[in-house]
């Protein structure tokens, strides 16, 4: 008679159990932050381009720390899976101190899942990866690892979130003053033709800018500004048809962004009269937009 014993399933160690859960947790944490990228770099493309590849190498300081601790995690090494789970503590934190306020915040129920479902998984992280790190064998360097983790991350992702703030502030500085130098160079312009006009008053108004630039022009403005192109915006002057006496009496000058958006949100318009108009629309302005104040 055959005695059967009963075979006791492996328990798995605590150990183990935490830190699959924290592979788990950080690849469904990267897979999220990845299809998130790709679905706004594909609608990015649909408008501005190439623009899109700047946006997913500036998202690449987000989604990489998830790639790196998960690599880490999988590593056979004691040391390196707990600089892995280090990582996993300390981005996970600055993680969830974003993505919960914005489900909270956020318009519309896809992206209020999108970061509750997010903020979840960086809870998850935080958790597994605090269990499996306490569950590993200590060893004198333990501490050291974490701390060094935790000061990296916030001091990066302070310096990510001061940029992401200032840079914007710097490009908005930059299109402000770019419009102002466009005004400022339309006003030349018209300056510039009163006196030319006073000057040949057979031939009224100049025909183009080089006329008003330097010689063999008139020398009323700057070779910059003759050339129709200046400050982010581009300059077009055209003259009306000579009158029955050959003498030119009206002509219009507008300005508009090299790249609109970038180099500016506004075009300008004047003629004769010298009243300067202005559009925040990406067209040719006209003499029916509003006057500037």
């Amino acid at each position: 008679m055959t005695d059967s014993a009963a075979v006791a399933p492996t328990e798995v160690p605590d150990e183990l159990r935490w830190l699959r859960v924290a592979r788990a947790a950080a690849f469904c944490s990267l897979s999220l932050f990845l299809i998130a990228v790709m679905v706004t770099a594909f609608l990015e493309a649909r408008e501005n381009g190439a623009k899109n590849l700047v946006f997913a190498l500036f998202t690449a300081s987000f989604w990489l720390p998830y790639l790196w601790m998960l690599w880490q995690m999988t590593a056979r090494s004691g040391k390196r899976r707990k600089k892995g789970l280090a990582l996993a503590i300390a981005y996970g934190a600055w993680a969830l101190m974003i993505a919960a306020p914005s489900a909270l915040a956020s318009s519309g129920l896809a992206l209020q899942g999108s970061f509750a479902i997010f903020a979840l998984l960086q809870l998850s992280l935080i958790l597994s990866a605090m269990k499996t790190y306490d569950a590993m064998e200590k060893e004198p360097g333990d501490t050291r690892i974490l701390v060094n983790r935790i000061l990296g991350v916030s001091t990066g992702l302070g310096i990510l979130c001061l940029a992401a703030i200032h840079i914007p502030c710097m490009v908005r500085s930059k299109v402000a003053a770019d419009e102002a130098s466009s005004v400022n160079g339309i006003r030349t312009i018209c300056t510039a033709q009163t006196s030319y006009a006073e000057k040949n008053p057979r031939k009224g108004f100049a025909a183009a800018l080089s006329e008003l630039g330097p010689p063999p022009g008139a020398d009323l403005i700057d070779q910059q500004l003759a050339s129709g192109a200046r400050s982010g915006y581009t300059f077009h002057m055209m003259a009306a048809r000579p009158d029955a006496s050959g003498r030119i009496v009206q002509y219009t000058v507008v300005a508009r962004p090299l790249t609109f958006g970038q180099t500016g949100t506004r075009s300008f318009f004047a003629d004769a009269s010298g009243v300067i108009r202005s559009t925040a629309e990406d067209r040719t302005p006209t003499a029916q937009d509003p006057a500037l104040d």
